[in-house]
């Protein structure tokens, strides 16, 4: 008998306790209600908008209003201030987003200037090739507008070629002009030898007309047209543009005979191992 009325007695107690703090929740709640509200002055970028709130901290009144932070949001007065009237609220609210972007990188331009082409006589050793980058970057917005893009990483999806131009310098009067901004097709070492077409060098056989019947004179090459198509175009280093016009009995395979203006001029040449751009 005695254990019953024990637990009535507990269980009475625990029912006054719950209608207590009820009431004391209630109570609270009304005059919570009842305090004068404050006015908060909110800034959020360069807009400004008045609020009345009851609430007790910044981050109580921000939540009230909708607003959640996050952890890269800037708040100031810090969300655990303590409200108080004509308080102003400053609001960052930060977006970070990721972006791939790719870029085209303009190729260089690397110009070879040589006495042995005229000032207007242009070649393309090497046509240039624009380049393809791909950047990864990290974008800061502050209240929708952009203040930080930082680079992550880069990385090449192309790699930029560099085009490779010769220009000449030279003013002199030439037999044989280029006529066009040329183009290298190919690039080829063979050995050459110098000739001058008078008969000091070529005797008997002394002539003014080429073997394809143009005429003799510096600009000229000898070759043979089993190795290499007559009439073909050409920019030997050291020697200039030339047109494979003429053959020889001695030229065979990777040989070319150049000619010359003098017979002296022949002479200093000699015989070297020469670079070779063949042209279109």
């Amino acid at each position: 008998m005695k254990t019953v009325k024990s637990y009535s007695a507990i269980v009475w107690s625990i029912g006054l306790l719950v209608m207590a703090t009820t009431l004391y929740a209630f109570r609270f709640q009304n005059l919570f209600k009842s305090m004068p509200k404050k006015q908060v002055l909110l800034y959020v970028g360069n807009r400004k908008k008045i609020f009345e709130t009851n609430a007790r901290t910044v981050k109580q009144f921000l939540v009230s209003e909708g607003i959640h932070l996050t952890g890269n949001d800037i708040v100031i007065p810090s969300p655990s201030a303590l409200i108080h009237n004509n308080m102003e609220v400053d609001l960052g609210i930060v977006k970070i987003v990721h972006r791939r972007i790719n870029h085209v990188i303009k190729h260089a331009v690397q110009v070879e200037y040589t006495p042995h082409l005229n000032v207007d006589e242009i070649i393309n050793i090497q046509d240039g090739r624009n380049g393809t980058e791909q950047m990864n970057s990290q974008c800061y917005y502050l209240n929708g507008t952009e203040t930080i893009d930082r680079i992550l990483n880069a990385r090449w999806l192309v790699t930029p070629e560099t085009e490779v131009v010769l220009e000449g310098t030279s003013l002199k009067h030439k037999l044989y002009h280029l006529s066009h901004r040329a183009v290298v097709s190919k690039i080829i070492w063979m050995r050459a030898t110098a000739y001058y077409p008078g008969p000091e060098d070529t005797g008997n056989y002394a002539e003014d007309l080429t073997a394809t019947d143009m005429r003799a004179g510096y600009g000229v090459a000898a070759i043979d047209p089993r190795f290499m198509r007559l009439n073909t175009k050409l920019y030997v280093r050291g020697y200039g543009y030339a047109i494979a016009c003429d053959v020889g009995g001695a030229i065979k395979g990777n040989r070319i005979d150049l000619c010359f203006d003098s017979y002296r001029k022949a002479l200093d040449f000699g015989r070297k191992t020469v670079e070779v751009y063949i042209l279109r």
